[in-house]
């Protein structure tokens, strides 16, 4: 399943938004609703790209977004098995993994549960090929110093750009069941998006004919709205139904485009520059624009939550690095009191030994001796905050070797002897060392939670491969206390159960996964000769 969005605003107030389509690209630079710059970029090519490396090299830390509305896009709308909330997940990633290459960029978006029947789960997948342009155009993003704050489908984000205009123009009024949004963009041409109840139900993207004269452009727009009507009468549109429809254009276009054809209860046309004051987006358009790419993408970067964060596995490597390096932040300012704190003391003892030389006149040859070599190791501090960092946390690793996890966790890897056992997690907890006194084993508490695969459907042989382990687990943890969650198959226990059907009906092959959490506690110290090492 894709990776929860995260708000723009998390790390920085300023960012990018980089809109792509088959015609070229669009970077535009914000800080909160306001456009502070606006580039077009033709291609992916260096020398077509070259416009917008000035700017993002100007901003290395403002993060880059990537909305994309190229051709090569694919939706599918399915059904999953009625599970709980918490084993959906996995079937979604199951499905993306199995329905789509995996080099492609692709999601899922819920749209709900059916309301009679089975009350399957229904999602709607979204992919997007890997083929030129974008995936130059995303190869080119990855390598830049800016964090990719993700990737996004226009279509998909445009459902919270449709329920703005509805909300500035009708206030809290509820909005019709179908609207229609329909923008001229420059990087794109004719984008429609159609929303039921709020929800994504037909997109369609055209190539713009005759782009220079304005009735021929309003022609096409009429032509693919009634297209699109007509084809919405599959997905239950009736001529009765309340529609509302949204049209971005330029003014010669609007001056000219005809309403009575369109099969809409209400029909809204923007300008650019419009539409940008309406939302209350600042220098999104100038009033003489032709196109919506910037409004669209202003609007969908001045709100804080997309609606889907798309994920490849090279865009996943990037967030886990990103994770790494600001835990790593975290760590040293978090050692910035205790360095300031040493540096106290010894200026502290500085002053102490510089007030006895004062006061203490038979011991003053003595004194400044001392003094003269605590000068001298002064001057060799090292001042550099990563070497005092790094120093620190050398120290506290070597001194407490006997509270880390990568030895337990090393002979907890090998009893995991076979392909159908997989260590999903692991949680740890030390207690800090003490201050005075001898140094005593500390008591250690560590949580390994382990998943038991087995593509069969025997449920006996599973609680006998569980019960073994146990065994050899009591056996190589004797100084520990060992607790044990339910076991599989019995009450209590917390396995997930996958049913599916195939197309008569008729159920397949019961799939079954369980998880068990073993938990150890104690210092690792072997127990006397005979004693039991842990609690089953």
């Amino acid at each position: 399943m894709a990776k929860p969005s995260v708000s723009f605003d998390r790390f920085s107030s300023r960012k990018f938004i980089l809109s792509v389509g088959d015609e070229g690209a669009i970077l535009i630079y914000m800080q909160g609703a306001r456009v502070l710059r606006r580039l077009y970029a033709p291609g992916p090519q260096p020398q077509d790209r070259k416009i917008l490396e000035d700017q993002l090299r100007a901003d290395p830390k403002a993060p880059i977004t990537v909305l994309m509305d190229v051709m090569d896009q694919s939706y599918i709308q399915q059904s999953l098995p009625p599970v709980s909330s918490l084993g959906v997940g996995k079937l979604i990633q199951r499905r993306l993994e199995r329905d789509f290459p995996p080099e492609d960029v692709k999601g899922a978006i819920t749209l709900g549960r059916s309301k009679e029947g089975r009350k399957d789960w229904n999602f709607l997948f979204v992919s997007l090929a890997n083929l030129p342009p974008a995936s130059e155009w995303l190869e080119y993003v990855m390598g830049l110093p800016n964090r990719l704050a993700g990737i996004h489908m226009l279509p998909v984000e445009s459902q919270a750009i449709i329920a703005r205009f509805h909300q500035k123009l009708h206030q809290k009024q509820k909005p019709p069941e179908w609207q229609i949004l329909v923008s001229h963009n420059k990087v794109g041409g004719f984008r429609q998006v159609v929303v039921r109840d709020g929800k994504l139900v037909f997109t369609r993207l055209a190539q713009p004919i005759g782009e220079s004269i304005p009735e021929v452009i309003a022609g096409n727009i009429e032509q693919e709205i009634q297209n699109t009507t007509e084809y919405l009468k599959r997905l239950g549109f009736k001529e009765d139904s309340q529609c509302t429809a949204y049209i971005l254009v330029s003014e010669d276009i609007k001056q000219v485009i005809e309403t009575g054809s369109m099969r809409a209860t209400e029909v809204n046309i923007f300008t650019p520059y419009e539409a940008a004051t309406m939302l209350g987006l600042s220098q999104a358009a100038q009033e003489q624009d032709h196109f919506g790419d910037v409004v669209l993408a202003a609007a969908f970067g001045s709100k804080g939550r997309p609606r889907l964060r798309m994920t490849t596995s090279a865009l996943h490597k990037l967030d886990m690095m990103h994770d790494l390096a600001s835990f790593a932040k975290m760590g040293a300012m978090a050692l910035v009191p205790i360095c300031l704190l040493t540096f106290t003391w010894q200026a502290y003892d500085l002053i102490s030994v510089q007030s006895n030389i004062q006061f203490t006149q038979a011991k003053q040859v003595e004194a400044q001796g001392v003094l003269a070599q605590m000068e001298a190791k002064t001057k060799e501090l090292p001042y550099d905050l990563d070497k005092i960092t790094e120093v620190i946390t050398l120290y506290e690793t070597l001194s407490e070797k006997d509270a880390r996890p990568l030895p337990l966790l090393a002979e907890f890897g090998t009893l995991i002897t076979t392909r159908e056992m997989l260590l999903k997690s692991l949680e740890w907890e030390a207690p800090p060392p003490a201050k005075d006194g001898p140094k005593a084993a500390r008591s250690i508490t560590a949580k390994f939670d382990v998943e038991f695969l087995d593509p069969s459907t025997d449920l006996e042989k599973l609680l006998t491969r569980v019960n073994t382990f146990r065994s050899k687990l009591q056996q190589a943890f004797s100084g520990y206390s060992i607790t044990f969650d339910a076991i599989p198959g019995v009450v209590g226990g917390n396995e997930t159960w996958e049913q599916n059907f195939s197309s008569d009906g008729k159920p397949q092959d019961l799939e079954i996964s369980s998880d068990m959490i073993f938990t150890l506690r104690g210092t690792g110290e072997k127990p006397p000769e005979g004693a039991g090492g842990g609690t089953p």
